[in-house]
């Protein structure tokens, strides 16, 4: 097995962490193809229908509480937080309601995930297709100086996936981040 130096400088960064015996079982883990590393620095996340239960129809209007009070999906939320800990989150979503709107999306955000506090979020307008966040992916990447392979996209939108799948973003549906949570979990 060969690892290239982003994976030799992973394993270094969790062997400081761990002690030797925990280490070498770890080692063989992955010799056995039985656990995967994670070396995605940034992850970008949809709201409504990924981490947020969306029960409302496509031509909503905004009105006060519209986000605010969503229910989580606590299973994909978990299932981030746990596989994705030392990666940057990014929020990426469309929000109605200009400035309300945002703000009660950055409350729910608050209220339901455990992020840092400088995790950045992103809000499409309504008048924005979803297709475009393959552009703004694509250009924070740019910005930040940051290979489009390190990145991931988590949405549950097929076009969405599918525009940034063209463009070379990685990409998951909920339910994808859900198995691998459930097969990293198994393991222990």
């Amino acid at each position: 097995m060969e690892l290239s130096r982003r994976e030799y400088n992973n394993l270094k960064e969790i062997s400081k962490n761990t002690s030797k015996k925990e280490f070498k079982k770890l080692v063989k883990r992955i010799k056995n193809n039985k656990v995967k590393i994670n070396i995605t620095r940034t992850v970008f996340v949809d709201m409504d229908n990924t981490i947020a239960e969306n029960t409302t129809c496509r031509d909503i209007k905004y009105y006060k509480g519209l986000y605010l009070n969503k229910r989580p999906i606590r299973i994909v939320i978990d299932a981030i937080e746990y596989l994705y800990s030392r990666s940057e989150i990014v929020i990426i979503s469309k929000a109605l309601g200009g400035n309300s709107g945002r703000l009660e999306k950055l409350r729910w955000i608050e209220k339901n995930m455990s992020l840092p506090k400088n995790t950045k979020c992103i809000f499409l307008t309504e008048q924005e297709p979803a297709t475009k966040k393959a552009d703004i992916i694509k250009e924070y990447c740019k910005k930040n100086h940051i290979d489009i392979k390190d990145v991931l996209l988590i949405d549950d939108n097929k076009k969405t996936l599918q525009a940034c799948d063209k463009k070379g973003i990685p990409v998951k549906y909920p339910q994808q981040v859900i198995c691998d949570y459930q097969e990293q979990n198994s393991y222990y």
